[in-house]
């Protein structure tokens, strides 16, 4: 990694930090294919996240745990405000529980949407 791909990771983690998702968002540089089928350096987000399917049955929706990732290339239109503002406003979603993101998506809420209720003591 280099010193812009570096700045650019620290850019984005300090964001995540700030928004309280430091320790549930990993971001790392990853080469993959763009849209030119040419190998470049792409910026990778991954978090724990609940996922809507059918169960083996194919009768009921099924929640499961998944992992839930963001890339896009950094190339000169990258933008590592934009990059973070597209998982912090997902924050309450990707703090909240298991059970907690599979009543949301049973009430049909966007993960923008949803707002983590909580107790002030």
């Amino acid at each position: 990694m280099n010193s812009l791909q570096t700045l650019t990771v620290n850019r984005i983690e300090n964001l995540l930090n700030a928004a309280g998702l430091g320790d549930l968002v990993s971001v790392t540089i990853e080469s993959a294919l763009n849209n030119r089928d040419k190998k470049v350096p792409h910026v990778v987000a991954r978090w724990t996240t609940t996922d809507l399917g059918v169960n083996e049955a194919k009768t009921d929706f099924a929640y499961n745990k998944a992992t839930a990732e963001r890339f896009e290339e950094l190339n000169g239109y990258f933008s590592a405000d934009l990059f973070a503002i597209g998982i912090t406003q997902r924050g309450d979603f990707i703090k909240a529980t298991h059970a907690q993101r599979t009543e949301a998506l049973k009430a049909r809420i966007h993960p923008a949407k949803f707002k983590l209720l909580t107790t002030k003591c």
